[in-house]
């Protein structure tokens, strides 16, 4: 694994330990729950993070471009001014997490749980966020073009200041009233409930 350190002060230990696998990493954690993890800056790029505990983690300005991280747990972890473009999320616990400013262009989030997190000014051009959950998000000056939102949870989301959003996108999530729009936007109709006709049974004989 490549440990250079592209911005700041990343943990070579820490580094090396990520080597170890999800199982080798995941027993450390559970040893040491309260270890400091400064991966500031770190060069992760394509690697295999798959079902890490990253949970509280500081990543910030890491490179994690590329990077597998299904199921990872980044819970409340810093991951400011991160390079995430292309990174595959899915089921990720994003809970509370801080990427205020970071690369998510083209990445996977299906399925992902961003609650509470904050996303100020991220890029999330042709990001997949299929069934995504961002109640009490933040995404204010979000750059949002081609960002797929179908059947994302929004409850008490701000997207407000969000560029290249569209009327058609915010149409497949499902969005509530107390959420911020970015002006010119409206929140969309909830969905008519299908007709459903109730048929009686022909009496017999």
């Amino acid at each position: 694994m490549d440990s250079r350190i592209l911005h700041g002060m990343a943990d070579a230990t820490l580094i090396e330990r990520l080597k170890a696998g999800a199982e080798a990493w995941n027993s450390w954690r559970k040893a040491h729950p309260d270890a400091a993890l400064d991966l500031t800056g770190a060069a992760l790029r394509g690697e295999r993070l798959k079902e890490l505990d990253l949970g509280g983690a500081t990543l910030a300005k890491a490179n994690l471009a590329r990077a597998m991280m299904e199921r990872v747990r980044l819970e409340r972890a810093d991951l400011e001014g991160a390079n995430l473009a292309g990174a595959f999320l899915e089921n990720a616990d994003l809970r509370g997490a801080k990427l205020d400013g970071a690369d998510l262009s083209e990445a996977f989030l299906a399925h992902a749980d961003l609650t509470g997190a904050s996303l100020r000014g991220v890029k999330l051009k042709d990001a997949f966020l299929t069934e995504a959950n961002l109640t009490d998000a933040v995404l204010a000056g979000a750059a949002m073009p081609g960002t797929v939102l179908n059947k994302v949870t929004m409850v008490r989301t701000d997207l407000s200041g969000a560029t290249g959003l569209t009327q058609v996108q915010l149409g497949r999530a499902r969005v509530d009233a107390s959420c911020r729009l970015p002006e010119g936007l409206a929140h969309p109709a909830p969905p008519v409930a299908a007709f459903s006709p109730h048929f009686s049974p022909k009496p017999e004989g």
